[in-house]
């Protein structure tokens, strides 16, 4: 069975990657993110007419956004992007609306093709709750990310957005504290830079 189209302009098309990365824990259904759903075949979803609810409910980020082009479709641009419903973020984001998450499943090459650090930059000028992960659980990233944004200094936002999936990527993989001190110290290099910066203009 082939993939829907959410939106008359939008396909899914070959992307499944819905049914790979995201974790589900619903009374009808459950599986760990990172693991292919069960049902999931080479023609898509085996179980298309009949499949659970939350799956016949869900949209990704790109398909609920108008403005992001077909190069943003998870399974070419390796971002997943899913939507944080509002009355879960911090107060000082809600404001905003609902806020955005950002999976990488493409290494840190999604995280430098052209247009994703400007987006991500955009929603935090914004005041957007922005979350990256590179599986579960999320970050919060606006605070890391405020002062580049607010020097608009792109390349620096990339770079501590590679910190944070570079931190995100060894939680995952349960490295130690020792790989991940350099990404740490990183981050902190970069919100430096920014807030220096900042005072110079």
């Amino acid at each position: 069975m082939k993939r829907r189209a959410a939106f008359p302009s939008k396909s899914c098309g070959e992307c499944n990657l819905c049914c790979t990365e995201l974790k589900v824990d619903t009374a009808e259904f459950k599986k760990d993110g990172g693991v292919p759903c069960q049902h999931l075949g080479a023609q898509g979803c085996g179980i298309y007419l009949t499949r659970f609810k939350i799956c016949r409910e869900f949209l990704c980020g790109w398909l609920l956004t108008p403005e992001l082009g077909e190069d943003w479709r998870p399974d070419l641009s390796g971002v997943l992007i899913l939507q944080i419903a509002q009355a879960s973020l911090p107060a000082a984001y809600q404001p905003a609306g609902n806020g955005v998450q950002f999976l990488i499943t493409g290494g840190e090459a999604a995280i430098a093709r052209p247009g994703f650090g400007e987006y991500v930059t955009d929603l935090v000028s914004r005041g957007v709750g922005v979350y990256l992960t590179a599986t579960t659980p999320h970050a919060l990233v606006n605070e890391h990310l405020q002062p580049m944004a607010a020097a608009r200094d792109l390349p620096g936002a990339v770079r501590t957005l590679t910190h944070l999936y570079r931190l995100a990527a060894a939680a995952r993989d349960k490295k130690g504290l020792l790989r991940m001190l350099p990404h740490l110290y990183g981050l902190h290099v970069e919100k430096k830079r920014a807030q220096i910066k900042n005072r110079s203009k």
